[in-house]
């Protein structure tokens, strides 16, 4: 009898035991994750906390590791970096990740959810806030979005935008390109999103920003953050949306299938935000019903 429950309980012990995640912080932003994660999946998963010392994040992840996970989600670019030397051991799939292929996301055994919306969403929800042939300009950096420009100019068109590219490589050239524009568009939509986007320590913007306000430009923008601080709208991924996605990902891995039948998603779940003061100020004009629909800051 003792032979045969040995026989019994021991390949059970062996085999990875479920679903784990991994959370950077009790941020807002990673907790709606969480949140959103926890009710997609069909698994009750284990939630391990990076603690902000490195003894502790160290311990946490070892504690992770310990328990043989079959999958591992980590939200938060913390998260992530503290998992990646495992990745062999493990599927990982990340949401809520700044810029996953900088940090190593990449391969044939990490998946997950882009932060970013791409630029056919955000035309779509320009396309319900400007007025029809209103131009936009699109500034970006051509090493990271090689492709942006045409896929704007064709989206553009289908939605009665008339679209400018606006290329910019360093933070440099952010006074020669928008001086350039001034006059030629109605509203700026600036995907580089954050301040190291063009590998220098300038943050291009206070400038944006500054600019728009003089120029009666409704600047939007691919934070929440953003918005906060000046710009007139935001497009952003919604993180508890992003969150269900990880969490189907997670019930697909757990059903047999492979990381590599579930390749990266973008936002499926977008929201607007817009800073009141802002368009007010430079006389923007929302449609009532999608200031009702929007997350706005007063």
């Amino acid at each position: 009898m003792i032979l045969l429950l040995f026989l019994l309980f021991v390949p059970v012990l062996c085999y990875p035991q479920g679903v784990a995640v991994l959370v950077s912080s009790k941020s807002k932003i990673y907790m709606d994750a969480l949140a959103g994660l926890k009710e997609a999946s069909k698994r009750t998963p284990n939630v391990y906390f990076l603690v902000g010392n490195k003894e502790g994040n160290n311990t946490v992840v070892q504690s992770l590791i310990s328990s043989s996970p079959k999958v591992v989600c980590v939200i938060g670019d913390d998260a992530a970096s503290s998992v990646l030397p495992y990745r062999n051991s493990f599927p990982i799939i990340y949401c809520a990740v700044l810029n996953p292929l900088r940090l190593g996301l990449s391969g044939n055994n990490v998946t997950g959810v882009y932060i970013d919306v791409p630029i056919q969403g955000v035309l779509y929800m320009i396309s319900n806030i400007a007025k029809p042939d209103s131009r936009v300009g699109i500034l970006y950096n051509p090493r990271r979005n090689k492709g942006i420009a045409e896929q704007a100019k064709r989206e553009g068109a289908r939605l009665g935008l008339r679209v400018m590219s606006l290329p910019i490589r360093s933070s440099k050239e952010v006074v020669t390109v928008l001086k350039a524009a001034k006059g030629r568009i109605d509203i700026l939509y600036d995907s580089l999103g954050h301040p190291s986007e063009l590998g220098d320590s300038f943050n291009v913007f206070p400038y944006l920003r500054q600019f728009c306000i003089e120029n009666k430009i409704a600047l939007v923008v691919p934070s929440e953050n953003l918005v906060k601080t000046g710009a007139a709208v935001g497009v952003v991924a919604d993180f508890k949306g992003i969150g269900r996605q990880a969490g189907e990902m997670v019930n697909q891995i757990m059903a047999g299938r492979t990381v590599k039948q579930l390749p990266p998603e973008y936002p499926g779940f977008v929201k607007l935000v817009v800073n009141k003061k802002i368009i007010d100020l430079i006389g923007f004009k929302m449609p009532g019903e999608i200031m009702r629909q929007a997350v706005v800051i007063k």
